[in-house]
């Protein structure tokens, strides 16, 4: 794993239940590529889509099934 992918599963074991979305990385990080990344990797990642607050669009919440230790 490179160190992108890293740090998404890092957050995603540090998030547990509540998940990760776009808002808890740098604008600019490519956070769905590396879901896919890590689910080529074999990794079980759900995703559940919210409501954005305040506008009309909609946003990915981002889950690890089993978390890594």
């Amino acid at each position: 794993m490179n160190q992108a992918t890293e740090k998404v599963i890092s957050a995603l074991n540090r998030r547990g239940a509540e998940g990760i979305t776009h808002w808890d990385f740098p604008n600019g990080f490519a956070l769905r590529s590396r879901i896919a990344d890590l689910r080529r990797a074999g990794k079980k990642i759900i995703t559940k889509m919210e409501r954005n607050n305040g506008n009309r669009g909609n946003h990915a919440r981002y889950f690890l099934i089993g978390q890594e230790k």
